[in-house]
């Protein structure tokens, strides 16, 4: 079957959650299937993104994914732009080469560029949540214009991440069992 999540107490398809929102976050125990949606969410951009850009789209108008570990972001140096970007290209998501350093630091300065839509999954906040500095590392994905975002973790670290804030701007939906 279809993997499905709940808001509050609305059911739906965990696929549609991310149409039309900024900030989604995704929780779920072990196994729920966090990782294979995120991974989903940034393949379905890039689809989209593809498409776009072959139908003759100027760059600056497409959405493009990126996709990293939030464990992978907290150890990158740099602004959180710079950082979530390195932190993708590091992580070998994409199983390909970006070719040469040219290519790379293009790419870099296209997707760190403030008039550029992106679209940032971080996945697994669980992973580095015992970090303290979590919380604000939050707020810095927040305060990013033009960035819609994605984040998975299970429900403990996000209630520790988020402890007290207001979270009306994020949808969270959490994966029912299959």
């Amino acid at each position: 079957r279809r993997l499905r999540g709940r808001e509050s107490e609305t059911e739906r398809p965990a696929d549609g959650a991310l149409v039309g929102q900024r900030l989604l976050a995704v929780l779920g125990g072990p196994g729920a299937g966090k990782t294979w949606l995120a991974r989903r969410y940034a393949r379905m951009c890039a689809q989209q993104a593809l498409a776009a850009l072959e139908a003759g789209a100027d760059l600056l108008s497409v959405e493009i994914p990126v996709y990293t570990t939030w464990d992978g972001w907290s150890k990158t140096n740099g602004g959180t732009r710079q950082a979530i970007v390195a932190a993708s290209f590091a992580s070998g998501s994409g199983h390909s080469d970006l070719g040469g350093q040219e290519i790379q630091d293009r790419l870099t300065r296209t997707f760190t560029s403030e008039r550029q839509p992106m679209l940032a999954v971080l996945d697994s906040l669980d992973e580095a949540a015992a970090d303290t500095a979590q919380s604000s590392r939050l707020g810095e994905l927040e305060s990013i214009d033009r960035w819609r975002l994605v984040v998975t973790s299970r429900p403990s670290a996000w209630q520790t991440t988020t402890g007290g804030r207001d979270l009306a701007a994020w949808r969270v939906m959490t994966l029912l069992d299959l």
